[in-house]
């Protein structure tokens, strides 16, 4: 290919000599690489925020996770689990640690899944085990979600 693209700007430099469909292929190929760069930093944004807020007010967050996963809102959970895993997995090669955002995708996807076949009664009782754990240990989990939301973030930005 005969063009450059700039990470997360959307400039797209053609190289002198470049041809109209060259150009066209580029372009187009610049646009999808921001768009799913966004993605991934949105995601790491989200994760994030999301392990921040269940590090500074837990008990909150933790009856929030309980209600979400003892009702019919699993379904959506499992849903959303599993079009952030396809998602991660088509934006792996357009961010840095491809392999590994790809298998984190795979573990997303697989995830989402595996909601949906386990059966209520032991969502539950994994639910209630989480919940259950001493403060330090959920923050330890919260943590390890604000830093997997930050390896997104610098896997969409790039090294």
């Amino acid at each position: 290919m005969t063009f450059r693209v700039a990470r997360l700007t959307g400039t797209i430099t053609p190289i002198a000599g470049a041809s109209r469909a060259d150009r066209l292929t580029s372009a187009v190929a610049g646009q999808r690489g921001t768009t799913v760069q966004l993605f991934v930093l949105t995601l790491g944004v989200i994760i994030s925020a999301l392990g921040l807020a269940v590090l500074v007010r837990p008990a909150a967050m933790l009856g929030l996770i309980d209600n979400i996963f003892d009702s019919r809102w699993l379904y959506l959970v499992a849903l959303i689990r599993f079009l952030v895993g396809a998602g991660l997995i088509a934006a792996a090669p357009a961010v840095a640690f491809t392999p590994v955002v790809a298998v984190l995708g795979w573990l997303f996807a697989l995830g989402g899944l595996l909601l949906v076949t386990i059966p209520a009664p032991t969502v539950r009782r994994i639910t209630a085990w989480f919940i259950g754990l001493p403060l330090w240990q959920t923050r330890l989990w919260t943590l390890l979600a604000m830093v997997l939301g930050l390896f997104f973030i610098y896997a969409a930005i790039g090294p």
